[in-house]
């Protein structure tokens, strides 16, 4: 699923439409980490601020965030829920950064899950950012969004 994911391409035009160039997204450093260590996501693409967005299954959220520590992203900064809209799915989102001394511009990543309706629990990143604890509360109170496995 990485390597399928390297490059991204718009499906062919349709009768009477003109042909476009396909585009191809380049992956940044933190999704080609992942990719280069086997870690399964999708690379979304930048956002406005020019980080880098990333979408990854439940399942591998707490491999996915453990190997991000171990690459350095050792502050949770953000974490929040958001609806997509009735029938959508709810989305679980994670802002991480690599803080250090004196960095004026530290490198950041944001993670994305989309969980159903249906069953919109996931497992606590607690146990890697301790700053989840109060966090893991707020996606809930909005969105429905449970994390499990949180300690309060």
């Amino acid at each position: 699923m990485a390597e399928e994911n390297a490059q991204e391409k718009q499906a062919p035009p349709s009768a009477g439409e003109q042909s476009e160039p396909l585009v191809t997204l380049e992956r940044g450093p933190v999704s080609q980490f992942l990719a280069d260590n086997g870690f399964e996501h999708q690379y979304l693409g930048r956002d406005a601020a020019g980080v880098e967005l990333l979408e990854v299954e439940r399942d591998f959220l707490l491999p996915l965030c453990t190997a991000l520590y171990a690459y350095g992203f050792n502050y949770l900064e953000c974490q929040c829920g958001y609806d997509l809209g009735a029938g959508q799915p709810l989305v679980s989102l994670y802002h991480l950064i690599k803080l250090s001394d004196g960095a004026d511009r530290p490198q950041e990543v944001r993670l994305q899950v989309k969980l159903p309706r249906q069953d919109p629990h996931l497992p606590s990143v607690y146990w890697i950012w301790k700053s989840a604890d109060w966090q893991n509360g707020k996606p809930t109170t909005c969105t429905a969004l449970f994390s499990r496995d949180t300690p309060t």
